[in-house]
C-alpha cells in the first residue's frame, strides 16, 4: 500500500512538471510558448501557422528564454535591466501564473513573472488578431516592494530567430528625404536602430524595419518578418546576430534606454509600449 501511494505521487509530480504551451494564431501566423509555473518561460515557435509537434518535424521549433533578465547567463542579450534599492541587479524570473483571453478580434496571452528574491514582477504580454496577421508584444515592470527601483533597460519585446543568414530592410533619412531603404545583410554582432532626436525621432532612422529569414528580400517570395514600436519617443531595436552558431539571432525592441533610467516607486508599474509584428512566407 505505501508503495504504491508513493507511485501515485510521483506520477503526480511527473503530470504536474510536464510543459504547458500556449498558442496565439492569426489566420496564417503562429505563436507558441512554454509557460510552467516555477520555471522560465521560453520561446518555442513563430512562423507560419503550424502545430508545434510540425514544427519541431521541420526544425523550426525553438527552446529559448522568452523574455531574458540581467541576472543569470549575462554573457546572452537581455531585455532587462533593474537596480534594487540594496544595489543588486540581478533578476532570476520564473512564472507565477497564465492568464490567455480573447475580446473581440483579439487573443490574448499574459504571462506573470515574478522574482525569486525581490519582491517584483515582469508581465509578458502577447495578443493575435483573427482576422489579420498582426501580433503584438509589450511588457508590465511591477514593483511589489515599499523602496524605489531603478528600470535601466526595459524593452518591450524579446523575439529570438533560429536563421544566422537574415537580409535587413531599415528607413533612414534627412529633413525632406526621410525614409529610405537600406537593404543589408545582418552580419555578426549588434546591428542597432537607435534614435535619440526626441522629438524628431523619424527625422533620421525609423523603428520599422523587414528581416528576411535565410536569404535576400524578394517581392513575392521566402519568410519576412516586418515589426515597428508603437513608440513616439526615443527607441532602440536591437539585431543581434552571434558568431555562436548555438546561439539564436535576436530581436530585442523597446524604449532607448540610454540615459533613460526609470526611477519605478513602491506599489508602482510601468508598461512599456507595443512592439508591432507580422510573418509571411510570400516575401515582403
Amino acid at each position: 500500500m505505501k508503495r504504491f501511494a508513493l507511485l501515485a505521487i510521483a506520477a503526480l509530480v511527473t503530470i504536474s512538471s510536464f510543459a504547458e504551451n500556449y498558442t496565439l494564431s492569426t489566420p496564417n501566423n503562429t505563436l507558441i510558448i512554454e509557460a510552467t509555473k516555477g520555471k522560465v518561460p521560453m520561446f518555442r515557435y513563430y512562423g507560419s501557422t503550424a502545430t508545434l509537434d510540425e514544427a519541431t518535424a521541420l526544425g523550426k521549433a525553438m527552446n529559448e528564454e522568452a523574455f531574458h533578465a540581467f541576472g543569470n547567463h549575462c554573457e546572452l542579450p537581455y531585455a532587462a535591466l533593474v537596480k534594487f534599492a540594496d544595489g543588486d541587479n540581478a533578476l532570476n524570473l520564473v512564472v507565477e501564473d497564465v492568464e490567455k483571453s480573447k475580446s473581440g478580434n483579439l487573443e490574448a496571452l499574459c504571462i506573470t513573472l515574478c522574482d525569486t528574491r525581490h519582491p517584483f514582477r515582469l508581465k509578458l504580454y502577447y495578443s493575435a488578431y483573427d482576422d489579420c496577421d498582426v501580433m503584438k508584444f509589450s511588457t508590465e515592470y511591477i514593483n511589489d516592494g515599499k523602496k524605489p527601483v531603478s528600470l535601466q533597460k526595459y524593452m518591450s519585446a524579446s523575439l529570438p530567430l533560429l536563421s544566422k543568414s537574415c537580409t535587413l530592410l531599415s528607413l533612414h533619412g534627412e529633413n525632406k528625404n526621410e525614409c529610405n531603404e537600406l537593404v543589408e545583410p545582418l552580419g555578426f554582432g549588434t546591428k542597432l536602430l537607435s534614435t535619440q532626436e526626441g522629438n524628431r525621432t523619424a527625422l533620421t532612422t525609423h523603428s520599422s524595419f523587414m528581416l528576411s529569414i535565410e536569404g535576400g528580400l524578394n517581392e513575392d517570395s521566402g519568410n519576412v518578418i516586418a515589426g515597428t514600436l508603437s513608440w513616439i519617443g526615443n527607441f532602440s531595436i536591437e539585431l543581434i546576430n552571434s558568431a555562436l552558431p548555438q546561439r539564436p539571432t535576436m530581436i530585442l525592441a523597446g524604449i532607448n534606454p540610454d540615459a533613460s533610467d526609470y526611477t519605478l516607486a513602491g506599489k508602482a508599474s510601468l508598461k512599456t509600449p507595443e512592439f508591432i509584428l507580422t510573418y509571411s512566407n510570400k516575401g515582403k
